[in-house]
């Protein structure tokens, strides 16, 4: 009769954590998907670093004194002229940043949304499980 008792206990307790793990799941796949999220958000910052040192140096090198001092070192018999190329590219470059940087800030903004919407789901399910243990502990 006590081996009936002990064995009855040990299965429901079995049943018990396997209840918990499955209660669990849902909150590992969301925490594993933060992480990933996070990890996302790092390479985007970096990258909207990179662009942005990009911007500020074209905005050094496309003062006029820069641009005059970067085509002296060219023997050419139209100095206006090339300084003038230059400067359309270094615009141009500029350009092409600018846009970059917008669309790796849209990016940013979309992935910390996205972090703070699973944060909110880890907390829910969190939630949710420590009530679904509590009940079947009593």
């Amino acid at each position: 009769m006590k081996a009936l008792i002990l064995l009855t206990v040990l299965i429901a307790s079995m049943l018990q954590v396997t209840s918990r793990a499955e209660d669990l799941g849902p909150v590992l796949a969301a925490t594993e998907r933060l992480e990933k999220l996070r990890a996302q958000l790092r390479d985007v910052k970096s990258r909207e670093s990179e662009l942005q040192e990009r911007v500020r140096k074209i905005d050094v090198d496309i003062q006029p004194e820069n641009l005059q001092m970067a085509i002296n070192h060219i023997a050419t018999l139209s100095a206006a002229n090339l300084r003038d190329q230059l400067r359309r590219y270094l615009e141009s470059e500029k350009g092409r940043s600018q846009e970059q940087l917008y669309v790796v800030r849209e990016s940013r903004f979309n992935l910390e949304r996205m972090i703070l919407e699973t944060e909110i789901e880890i907390a829910r399910l969190k939630a949710r499980a420590a009530t679904v243990a509590q009940k079947n502990t009593t």
